[in-house]
């Protein structure tokens, strides 16, 4: 499976919910699929996985119920939801339609700008909403994760570049992690 390069950090706790999915449930289909229709169904399944996992079902109703709203009408209520949650803006609005608690206008939706709204609503601006690199690795994965990816790549069961992607560092700064764990154990 990969990740999608450089993708937009609210979509990073997404992005990788979703390749836990296919790890999880698809680690014996092979990568490349003949037919388009098992791939879709595949990347339809991951999608509502990550949805889920990152926004539980009995979570979204609580917080709908403590926030007085039986479906969502506005981006406001939106930009909440996706606050307290910490999802992005899209990844909230195809669980509340997945849900029916959207009765909003799709396409006035598509026109707002969530990072200007969450502000106007009050919400400090995220680091990665103004392209700052996110925390690092060990600030933002389980510790478990970080063990396993590095005894992969001792092992050479994956590559420094697999590992790098993994982690959502790049190949460079990967490779320094390397030298520098070598400088201090050496």
């Amino acid at each position: 499976q990969r990740l999608v390069r450089n993708p937009g950090y609210s979509r990073q706790p997404f992005t990788l919910a979703h390749e836990l999915a296919h790890g999880l449930y698809h680690y014996d289909r092979p990568s490349i699929l003949c037919r388009a229709n098992d791939f879709r169904q595949l990347e339809q399944f991951a999608e509502r996985f990550a949805s889920h996992f990152l926004i539980p079902y009995e979570a979204l109703h609580e917080r709908l119920r403590q926030l007085g709203i039986k479906s969502v009408t506005s981006p406001e209520e939106l930009v909440h939801l996706a606050r307290y949650f910490r999802v992005s803006f899209g990844a909230m609005k195809r669980r509340l339609e997945w849900e029916r608690r959207l009765n909003a206008n799709s396409s006035m939706l598509d026109e707002v700008k969530p990072v200007k709204l969450a502000l106007t609503l009050g919400y400090r601006p995220l680091r990665y909403e103004f392209g700052a690199r996110p925390w690092p690795p060990e600030e933002r994965l389980p510790r478990i994760f970080l063990e396993l990816v590095n005894r992969a790549l001792q092992q050479e069961k994956i590559s420094l570049r697999r590992a790098a992607e993994m982690l959502c560092i790049s190949d460079i700064e990967m490779e320094e992690r390397l030298n520098f764990t070598d400088a201090v154990i050496g």
